[in-house]
C-alpha cells in the first residue's frame, strides 16, 4: 500500500512537465548555448541538424554583413563614462576575427547597414536634445575608408529606423511625415507619399516589379499594423498602397522571385504567411505557432525563423530553420533573450545574432541599455 502511494506521488510531480511539454526539460532557457547534437537526438532522434561550431566572438549589436559574408556592421555603447556610441567592423575568418572601429559619436546610432558591394555604411543616428526641443533622427552615409561622409536625409526629416538598400548607391527608407524616399550616396533624393498617408514602420524594396513593401499603421485602427504593396510609377509621386495582409508583425521578401513570408498575430498566437508578388494570390499558412520572427536563407530556399514557447517567457526565443514550404523544422538553438535579428551568411550554413549577457554578468550602459555578445553558429542539414 505504501509503495502504491510512491507511486502515486511521483505521477503527481511528473506529471506537469509531460502535459507541459519537454522542450524546458531538456533545453536550458535562456543560456548562450545552441543545442548540442546529444540534445538534438533526444528531442528528435531522426533530426537532420548538425551543429558543427558554437562560439562567441565579440560584444555589440549585429546589424548586417557583407555582400561577401567577410565583414559583420555592429553597433556598440561604451561601458563605462563618457560614454560613446559605436559602429564597428569585425572581420571574421576561421583564423582570427579583426575588430575594426569605425564610427565614434555622442549621438546614438539606431541602425546600419551595408551598401550593396560594402563600399559604404547607411546608418540612422538620432540627434542630441537641446533644451526643449527634441532631436530628429539622420540618415548618414560614410564611405567603407572613412574618408567621405554625407548626410544623406534633409534637416527636417525624422528618419525611421528601419531601412532598405536598393542598389549599390541607393536606399529607400521612411520619415515621421508618412513620406518614402529614395535617396542615393551622392545626394539624389526622390520623394513619395502614400494615398492614405500611412505612417510606415518597416520597408523593403522588390526592384522586378520597382515596388515598395511595407509595414505600416491601419489608417482606421491605429493599434494594428498592416503589410502594404506600392508600385512606383514613373512620373508621378504618389502610391498606392494595396492591402496585403493585417495585423503583421514583421516581413521579409525573396528578391528572387518576389515572394514574401511574415509573421501575423493570429488570436493567442502568431502564424508564419507567405504572399507572392508575383501570383498575386491570397497569402497562404506556412506554419502556426508562437513565433516572433521569419526571413529567408541568402538563397530563398529555406526560412530562419524564431519562436517562443508557451511555457517559456516570451523575452526566450529558440531559433528554428525549416524548409519554405513549411516542411522539415530544425531547432537551431535553445532559448535566448535575443537583442538582434538573425543573421545569416550569404553563402554558407552560418548565422550570426546578438543576446543579452548571461544574467549572472549582465550590465548595462549608463542609459540602462542592455550590453549584447555576439554568437556565431555553423551547423550542418544532413
Amino acid at each position: 500500500m505504501k509503495k502504491n502511494k510512491w507511486i502515486a506521488l511521483l505521477l503527481f510531480l511528473t506529471l506537469p512537465f509531460f502535459l507541459g511539454g519537454c522542450r524546458s526539460f531538456l533545453v536550458p532557457q535562456d543560456k548562450p548555448l545552441a543545442l548540442n547534437n546529444t540534445l538534438l537526438q533526444q528531442k528528435n532522434p531522426q533530426s537532420k541538424m548538425e551543429i558543427l561550431s558554437f562560439e562567441n566572438i565579440g560584444t555589440g549589436t549585429v546589424q548586417d554583413i557583407s555582400y561577401d559574408g567577410s565583414t559583420l556592421l555592429l553597433l556598440n555603447t561604451t561601458e563605462a563614462p563618457p560614454i560613446t556610441y559605436n559602429i564597428n567592423l569585425l572581420k571574421v575568418s576561421e583564423n582570427e576575427n579583426q575588430l575594426t572601429s569605425f564610427v565614434n559619436s555622442e549621438k546614438h546610432q539606431l541602425s546600419a547597414k551595408f551598401d550593396e558591394y560594402a563600399k559604404g555604411v547607411f546608418y540612422v543616428e538620432k540627434g542630441l536634445d537641446t533644451g526643449n526641443e527634441k532631436s530628429s533622427n539622420q540618415l548618414i552615409w560614410t564611405s567603407i575608408d572613412k574618408s567621405v561622409t554625407k548626410t544623406i536625409s534633409s534637416p527636417e526629416e525624422n528618419v525611421n529606423s528601419n531601412i532598405c538598400i536598393v542598389d549599390d548607391s541607393s536606399v529607400i527608407y521612411s520619415n515621421s511625415n508618412n513620406q518614402i524616399v529614395m535617396a542615393t550616396s551622392e545626394g539624389d533624393r526622390r520623394i513619395y507619399h502614400t494615398v492614405r498617408s500611412i505612417p510606415v514602420h518597416d520597408i523593403q524594396y522588390y526592384p522586378k516589379n520597382n515596388a515598395v513593401i511595407f509595414t505600416g499603421t491601419d489608417p482606421t485602427d491605429d493599434q494594428k499594423t498592416n503589410l502594404y504593396l506600392s508600385e512606383i510609377k514613373d512620373g508621378s509621386d504618389e502610391l498606392s498602397s494595396t492591402l496585403i495582409d493585417e495585423n503583421v508583425i514583421n516581413f521579409d521578401i525573396n528578391r528572387q522571385n518576389g515572394s514574401i513570408i511574415y509573421t501575423q498575430n493570429y488570436g493567442d498566437s502568431n502564424r508564419i504567411m507567405s504572399y507572392s508578388i508575383s501570383k498575386g494570390a491570397q497569402p497562404s499558412v506556412v506554419s502556426e505557432g508562437n513565433f516572433t520572427s521569419a526571413a529567408y536563407t541568402p538563397n530563398g530556399e529555406k526560412i530562419l525563423y524564431t519562436q517562443f514557447s508557451s511555457i517559456n517567457t516570451k523575452t526566450s526565443q529558440s531559433i528554428w530553420i525549416m524548409d519554405a514550404n513549411g516542411k522539415n523544422k530544425l531547432q537551431i538553438s535553445a532559448p535566448l533573450t535575443l537583442t538582434s535579428a538573425i543573421i545569416a551568411h550569404p553563402y554558407k550554413s552560418t548565422i550570426y545574432f546578438s543576446i543579452e549577457k548571461k544574467r549572472e554578468t549582465a550590465t548595462s550602459d549608463t542609459k540602462g541599455q542592455p550590453i549584447s555578445q555576439i554568437y556565431k553558429i555553423d551547423y550542418n542539414i544532413n
